[in-house]
C-alpha cells in the first residue's frame, strides 16, 4: 500500500476541514459581538443618513464613536428606528444601551438600542469633533 498517495488525498480534505471551522468560529463569534448590549454615556456631535447599497443607514457620530440605529429583530426588538432617529440632538448628551462592536472589516458600527437624555450635559465634547 502506498501511503504517500494516500497522505497527499487527505491534506486537501484537512485542509478544507480547517477552513470550515475557521469560517464556523468566524461566524459564532461574529454573532456573539453583534448581540453582546452594552451601556454607556456618550454626547452625540453630528448625524445623518447614509446611502449603503440599495438602502439607508442612521449614522450617529459622537465624541466616543460612530454608531448606527437600525431596526433589530433578534435580542432585543427596535421596530421604531426612524421615529427615535428623528429625536436625535445634535450637542446633546444620551444615556444608552447598545449592542455590538466597531468591526472595520466588515464596516459594522455598534446599533443603538436605547437613548435617553442624560442628567448631565457635555456639549464641549464634540468641540473637537470633526
Amino acid at each position: 500500500m502506498n501511503f504517500t498517495r494516500i497522505g497527499r488525498r487527505n491534506r486537501g480534505r484537512t485542509g478544507a476541514a480547517l477552513l470550515v471551522i475557521v469560517g464556523l468560529i468566524a461566524v459564532i463569534w461574529y454573532m456573539v459581538a453583534a448581540n453582546t448590549t452594552h451601556t454607556t454615556t456618550i454626547t452625540v456631535c453630528n448625524k445623518e443618513r447614509v446611502a449603503v447599497k440599495n438602502s439607508g443607514e442612521y449614522r450617529i457620530y459622537a465624541a466616543e464613536g460612530t454608531f448606527v440605529m437600525a431596526d433589530s429583530l433578534l435580542g432585543t426588538v427596535r421596530y421604531d428606528t426612524a421615529d427615535a432617529y428623528a429625536k436625535v440632538k445634535p450637542k446633546t448628551t444620551y444615556d444608552v444601551v447598545y449592542k455590538g462592536w466597531r468591526i472595520p472589516f466588515f464596516s459594522s458600527f455598534p446599533n443603538l438600542l436605547e437613548l435617553k437624555e442624560s442628567a448631565t450635559q457635555h456639549p464641549e465634547a464634540c468641540a473637537n469633533f470633526g
